[in-house]
């Protein structure tokens, strides 16, 4: 009962949204919330580096001004981690990450769509729910580059503090030197 409460309120918190690389194009939005649903798969480099590959779709909301409706939108980036903790992947990291986002912003009209490249850096707390199962928050700082289809309007690059919380399936592969 407690799983299908979970997805009831996260489709219908997706369905009105707006989605760290999940991002928001208009720079009002300085200091923004973000919850994500991903999947990630995760190369161990040493004993306390990693490299991730991830992938979902999340919305992201302005902090700053509550009353903006939220945009929502697939993501996809890369990421280079360093674990505090060694040999053990959990925990607190460090990555720095270059992304890719597919935005809609509900309220503008039908056909405005904002795709964006995101590099930035990133404190996680990686932590397991269950065996693969994800839960991590994180503070990140990246600079969204804008390009608005099929308006063709490009978007100054600003920097943007995001606080979120990112909840899906990790696959961690170990290579037989870390």
């Amino acid at each position: 009962m407690k799983r299908i409460l979970c997805v009831i309120v996260l489709i219908t918190t997706l369905s009105t949204a707006k989605a760290d690389v999940i991002y928001s194009p208009y720079m009002l939005n300085m200091l923004s919330y973000s919850i994500e649903g991903v999947y990630s798969l995760e190369f161990a480099l040493n004993y306390n580096s990693s490299i991730s590959w991830w992938s979902g779709v999340g919305f992201l909301g302005s902090i700053i001004v509550p009353r903006v409706v939220p945009f929502y939108g697939i993501e996809t980036a890369i990421e280079v981690r360093r674990y505090f903790k060694p040999d053990t992947y959990e925990g607190y990291n460090l990555g720095l990450y270059f992304g890719t986002a597919l935005m809609r912003f509900p309220k503008v009209r039908q056909d405005s769509y904002y795709l964006g490249f995101v590099p930035g850096i990133k404190l996680t707390r990686k932590s397991y729910i269950k065996s693969k199962i994800l839960l991590e928050p994180y503070v990140s700082l990246s600079a969204p580059i804008t390009y608005m289809y099929p308006q063709h309007f490009d978007f100054p690059v600003f920097p943007v503090l995001t606080v979120g919380v990112r909840i899906g399936f990790n696959s961690l592969v170990r290579s037989k030197q870390s």
